[in-house]
């Protein structure tokens, strides 16, 4: 005699939330503490005479790679996540899951192929799970919102469970790589060993997402009187840790885990055939990645 399918429990899915949103933190903290120990503001100066031009570098310092080792076990906890909450609403629906390929799992997609419906493109994916359910699901999709803004700032300028895709795929093949820019325009500041009479003719900042370590962050044309004069950077900005595409990791990670935390909670606590869940919106992610979850 077989024994009764398992009833749903979604202790799992609040369990890896929490890991994720306490990561969140650590890692939050762990950048701020290698930032102001690491000096990362220094700056080398190249001069070059004949156009009497100073290049400021930031220092060569990238951030360790285990910030992205600790970002992708974060994105891999979200995505499974939703993986996990699927099994349970297979439960809830009195059926049994299945594991392995073709199994049980949350699709993310941002389109669908020509002629096919979401029904057929999920089939083996929410095997089990009420209709009800599944068209709840369907409403989450990237795909349902065709019209998402792309031209406002990260992480609102994605669909988050889009941006949970590509990052978990990404993550899959190599480690999520963390850099670092600066978040704020960097004033310079100018010493010489020279008398010189306002000796700066030019001079120019690198665009935020093109300061990085290594990179030349600043320059000056100065027209010195007398020896080539000493010049040195005083640098204001304070780093915002990123992946490699400018996106801010954990304002972006903090975006998505509200997101997922939103969707459990819908169909965990109410567990009716209608979670009673919003349409996913850029001003939606905004709110929930600035509560506590």
């Amino acid at each position: 005699m077989s024994g009764a399918a398992p009833r749903a429990d979604f202790e799992g899915c609040v369990a890896r939330l929490m890991w994720a949103g306490h990561q969140l933190n650590a890692l939050d903290e762990e950048f701020r503490i290698w930032m102001r120990e690491h000096d990362p503001h220094s700056t080398t100066v190249e001069y070059y005479p004949e156009a009497n031009v100073h290049l400021f570098r930031l220092s060569n310092q990238p951030p360790p790679l285990r910030f992205g080792v600790v970002a992708g076990n974060i994105v891999h906890q979200l995505r499974a996540t939703l993986d996990n909450l699927v099994w349970q609403l297979v439960f809830l629906n009195g059926k049994t899951p299945r594991g392995g390929v073709g199994g049980n799992q949350f699709p993310i997609m941002s389109n669908l192929k020509e002629g096919q419906t979401f029904s057929d493109e999920t089939g083996s994916k929410l095997r089990g799970v009420s209709p009800s359910h599944a068209a709840q699901i369907e409403r989450l999709q990237p795909y349902m919102s065709p019209d998402w803004p792309t031209d406002i700032s990260p992480p609102l300028n994605q669909h988050p469970l889009g941006r949970l895709a590509s990052l978990s795929n990404a993550d899959k093949h190599q480690v999520l790589k963390a850099v670092r820019v600066e978040e704020s325009r960097p004033p310079l500041a100018v010493d010489f060993n020279s008398d010189t009479a306002d000796p700066i003719s030019v001079c120019g900042w690198a665009a935020p997402e093109d300061r990085h370590p290594g990179a030349i962050v600043g320059w000056v044309q100065a027209t010195p009187d007398g020896f080539h004069p000493d010049m040195y950077m005083e640098y204001a900005g304070w780093g915002l840790l990123v992946f490699e595409d400018g996106l801010p990791i954990i304002g972006c990670l903090r975006a998505i885990a509200g997101i997922v935390h939103l969707i459990v909670t819908g169909f965990s606590i109410h567990r009716a055939d209608d979670p009673g869940l919003p349409a996913l919106s850029p001003q939606l992610v905004e709110q929930v990645a600035a509560q506590p979850h």
